[in-house]
């Protein structure tokens, strides 16, 4: 088997490290990309391309394509997010949140390049051994090794205005507790079909807690509202939406992010026309 080495743990760490601790005031806390595994094809695919052709070529295109799609979101993003730090020390109340939104889009962003590296160096190879006489696809490609991103983390205490500071990012699992599957309460969530956070209690939800979800570090800007009523317990959850509902595998996202302590459950979803008046007598 020729075999095509593509190496970039200390490069992409380095990147990593040397952009998240350049800027002042330490606003990252964690962050770390590792690209490091081994990409091989048949020999009987090469042609008359030689092993040691393929190397150079696969690893000098992928690392200088690479590096530069690395250096320039990591570049990008760290000016964003310490323009957002200037703005919060000059009492710009927002600022804390709206990084908090930025790190959430800047890891999607740096982790799908992470996850196309094996893609891509599956390409090159192609690319290069691929003639009018040699049929040769990605999927006869095979590699072994790792491509892993670890989320980037905003330290919230270096804002004047901490992001942690919201109430409802509070692990609402006491509280669903002492529902105990008997008890309804009233529910809002800010959900898409990738992300969400949820909140409850014994009265309506606000439009200003619901706007206090939306504006949470890994809830999506585009995040719909919902609202309703719920009763739950460790292994079941009756939830009652108002009009508009989520589906199951989403609300079950919601409550993962929200209440991580408390187990799986299977839901039974239902709509409603408006919330109930009085929790103490609604049967559902």
């Amino acid at each position: 088997m020729a075999s095509v080495k593509v190496k970039c743990k200390d490069l992409v760490s380095k990147y990593t490290r040397d952009c998240l601790s350049s800027s002042r005031e330490q606003l990252f806390t964690a962050g770390e990309m590792n690209v490091d595994f081994e990409a091989s094809l048949d020999d009987k695919m090469l042609g008359d391309v030689r092993e040691s052709e393929l190397q150079k070529y696969v690893y000098s295109s992928f690392r200088s394509d690479f590096e530069n799609g690395i250096k320039s979101e990591l570049g990008e993003f760290v000016t964003v997010v310490k323009n957002l730090s200037d703005a919060d020390r000059n009492g710009d109340t927002n600022a804390a949140s709206a990084a908090g939104k930025m790190v959430t889009h800047y890891n999607k962003v740096l982790k799908s390049l992470v996850e196309d590296a094996r893609t891509i160096v599956r390409e090159l190879i192609v690319q290069k051994v691929k003639s009018k006489t040699n049929r040769v696809n990605p999927k006869q490609v095979t590699s072994v090794g790792t491509s892993s991103f670890k989320d980037i983390k905003l330290n919230a205490d270096a804002f004047l205005s901490k992001i942690s500071s919201s109430a409802v990012q509070e692990d609402i699992t006491p509280t669903l507790k002492k529902s105990n599957g008997t008890k309804w309460l009233y529910f809002g969530a800010a959900a898409t079909g990738t992300a969400g956070r949820v909140i409850v209690g014994k009265k309506p939800v606000k439009d200003k807690e619901i706007k206090e979800l939306r504006s949470l570090e890994d809830v999506p800007n585009n995040a719909t509202p919902y609202e309703g009523v719920i009763r739950a317990s460790n292994t079941f959850a009756d939830i009652h939406f108002v009009k508009k509902t989520l589906k199951d595998k989403d609300i079950k996202q919601c409550f993962a992010a929200s209440a991580p302590k408390f187990g799986k459950f299977k839901v039974a979803i239902k709509t409603i026309e408006s919330l109930p008046q009085d929790l103490r007598s609604y049967e559902g």
